[in-house]
């Protein structure tokens, strides 16, 4: 199972556990991930990397040459791991996404997994991605073979839909699904503690910087982020909501300190997704920057609003029946966010409902789909992941 697991990201792991679930004991599992270390070590499961960490800078011609080794060491490590493997997963996530690492990041090191599959004749899967269209043609390049090479390919929304075929990598009868950790058994723990009193509201921040790679442009735009997040705060408690702060990813925590520093807000220590999910089961609205922020918010029963990084939050927000209450990240004015806030607080029930219903629904087709996807995990019963662990590799 390819993922980016491991690197401090909730929602990532929140889709490993759904998979995870799913699997059972009907499956011995080897995770290829950028953080395999932490996976074993907190997860017990086996895993790898599939490419080390790279030390050099492309701003040399030596160091260009060693980042170049560098990936493309992806291709027989790919070949390797997969010698004993009978079936490679990319379990959601949003590897071919605009915040992704470009070209030869997670779109090279899928297409090379891809590739292995195909020379060693292993099926191949694409499991309800997260897709938007990319500029790079070399990029598209890698989604198209790698679209193309898979056995069975879904997506978790209508966006990814068009995206893929907006790059020529997939067909118009593509399975739109849901996103996995909509799956989740938590959907169900969550149920018994939507009532209560004192709820605050939860602000999921991002360690947001743009996707841009000039420094001084990167640093504007947190610092206007940061500024509109800390008058949202203020705007927030001064009309009596008392207001927590959260991180979707580890990396979150000091913008997040950042901004209670100059407001009111607390910062949660939850830190991971159950913690995530306890707290957001009490909050009387849940707005949140990251994706996954705003899909664990749902599932705890919480109204959601999005501070939107890309068109996805969106899609979810529509699918959920509240698709009036996505505002841009870089450009949201913060008195009507708050507006929004004290609007969602009155019709919070009507919200719920609307929300529980088209979570049902992604749970049922989510169920559906597995029974056409376990199947590919009924074959023998080779381990071959201890042994590669054991090797140290």
């Amino acid at each position: 199972m390819f993922g980016l697991f491991g690197i401090g990201n909730f929602g990532n792991e929140a889709t490993l556990t759904a998979v995870l679930e799913r699997i059972g004991d009907r499956g011995r599992v080897l995770v290829v991930a950028e953080g395999a270390e932490r996976v074993a070590r907190e997860r017990g499961l086996a895993a790898v990397q599939l490419v080390p960490p790279s030390t050099g800078s492309t701003r040399s011609v030596a160091g260009a040459v060693r980042v170049a080794a560098n990936r493309l060491s992806a291709l027989p490590r790919a070949w390797h791991v997969l010698r004993d493997v009978d079936v490679v997963v990319v379990a959601g996530g949003g590897a071919w996404e605009r915040l992704g690492a470009g070209p030869f990041g997670t779109a090279f090191e899928i297409w090379s997994l891809a590739l292995a599959a195909r020379a060693r004749r292993r099926t191949f899967v694409l499991l309800d991605v997260g897709v938007q269209e990319q500029d790079a043609r070399l990029t598209r390049f890698f989604v198209r073979q790698v679209a193309r090479w898979s056995a069975y390919r879904s997506v978790r929304d209508e966006l990814s839909r068009r995206s893929l075929l907006a790059m020529g990598a997939g067909r118009p009868d593509d399975p739109v699904v849901a996103d996995l950790v909509l799956g989740s058994s938590r959907t169900s723990d969550v149920a018994d503690r939507r009532a209560g009193s004192g709820r605050p509201v939860v602000v999921g921040v991002m360690s947001y910087f743009a996707e841009d790679d000039d420094p001084d442009r990167r640093a504007e735009v947190h610092e206007r982020y940061v500024d509109r997040s800390v008058r949202l705060v203020d705007l927030l408690t001064a009309a009596g909501h008392p207001v927590v702060l959260v991180g979707g990813d580890e990396c979150d925590l000091p913008t997040a300190h950042e901004i209670a520093s100059s407001s009111a807000a607390q910062v949660s220590s939850a830190g991971d997704v159950a913690e995530l999910t306890s707290l957001m089961s009490r909050a009387s609205v849940v707005v949140g920057a990251r994706y996954h922020t705003l899909v664990v918010g749902a599932l705890a029963g919480a109204p959601v609003i999005a501070l939107a990084y890309g068109t996805k939050h969106g899609e979810l927000l529509r699918a959920l029946g509240s698709g009036d209450l996505s505002f841009d990240i870089e450009t949201f004015e913060p008195s009507v966010v708050a507006a929004a806030v004290d609007q969602v607080v009155v019709e919070r029930e009507h919200r719920r409902l609307d929300a529980d219903r088209a979570i049902t629904a992604a749970a049922a087709r989510l169920d559906r789909e597995w029974v056409t996807v376990a199947r590919l995990w009924e074959t023998d019963d080779r381990s071959p992941a201890t042994s590669l662990v054991e090797e140290g590799r």
